[in-house]
């Protein structure tokens, strides 16, 4: 019973209906004849991957191995249009090919009618002989591929049309059984979230990778800026090393931060013996008076 509870948390379209005894059914199909064990493995493998190209990987090889089917695509909708993102083929093993850029469908090889039938209505198609088959019988790919089972489910997140699963089974007729429709229902319950989940990442990736790259190039940029800089004031340093005019720099209470060589050679003293004194201290006497009132009067006006 506690795996029918977290099954009937986990997906809210399985309903209770009595039946003698109370119990969960998906589409009148009874739960308790379900694998419950497998179906809550499989939706695991769903919902671990938040990688988009892990999750296409995992989704088709996840749906292909419940329904036992022989050839599987992954489609999602891009901008209204269905795009391929991953397929399968069943021999002795499950050979999965997942596309790095989705391709458009190719409907000398699928069923055009049917997706576009899914899309448009957000029904689940269950064919037991597609080239029997009275409605979809006349697709071109069904008349020159003759495929015999057919089972495609839409991937629908709160009325969102995500994409579709589409599944072949060419062996026998039927071979899509109620049991097995009903796992693959639970599985694109899963799948619409996670497809979800793996597109917001997705988006998030590509936003921090914009980031990434708007910090590089002004970094970038800010490093040229410092290296014109530098040389500037390279350039600046030589011109006043080599001037033949006494030079200083001061802090604005007028001690002094930086002296050039004439000035050092007119003083008598060393560059550690000027730096820190005030500017006044190393002025002729007679000039102390006037240079004092120059920069009184440069201070206040500002």
């Amino acid at each position: 019973m506690s795996k029918l509870k977290q099954l009937e948390k986990q997906y809210p379209f399985l309903k209770k209906h009595k039946t003698g005894s109370e119990g969960l059914s998906l589409e009148g199909f009874p739960v308790e004849q379900l694998d419950l064990m497998a179906i809550l493995k499989a939706s695991q493998v769903i919902s671990e991957n938040i990688l988009p190209e892990k999750l296409n990987e995992a989704l088709i090889r996840v749906v292909m191995q419940q329904a036992g089917a022989g050839k599987g695509y992954l489609l999602f909708e891009y901008d209204g249009r269905l795009s391929v993102v991953s397929e399968a083929v069943s021999n002795k093993e499950i050979v999965v090919k997942v596309h790095d850029t989705p391709l458009e469908p190719d409907y000398k090889m699928l069923p055009e009618k049917i997706f576009q039938f899914v899309k448009r209505t957000g029904s689940t198609i269950i064919i037991d002989d597609a080239s029997q088959d009275k409605v979809f019988g006349s697709d071109k790919y069904i008349e020159i591929s003759q495929p015999r089972s057919i089972a495609c489910l839409p991937i629908i997140k709160e009325g969102k049309h995500l994409g579709i699963i589409y599944l072949e089974n060419n062996l026998i007729p039927g071979a899509f059984s109620a049991d097995k429709i009903a796992v693959l229902k639970i599985l694109t319950s899963q799948a619409a979230i996670s497809v979800e989940n793996a597109f917001y990442y997705s988006q998030i990736k590509k936003l921090n990778k914009t980031l990434e790259q708007r910090v590089k190039e002004r970094t970038e940029a800010l490093k040229k800026t410092q290296a014109t800089l530098q040389l500037s004031e390279e350039k600046y340093r030589k011109i006043v090393e080599e001037t033949g005019d006494a030079v200083y720099s001061s802090d604005y209470k007028g001690y002094l931060t930086y002296v050039n060589p004439v000035c050092k050679k007119l003083t008598g003293y060393a560059e550690n013996e000027l730096v820190g004194k005030h500017f006044l201290e190393i002025i002729a006497p007679d000039w102390k008076e006037k240079v004092a009132k120059y920069y009184k009067e440069q201070f206040d006006n500002k």
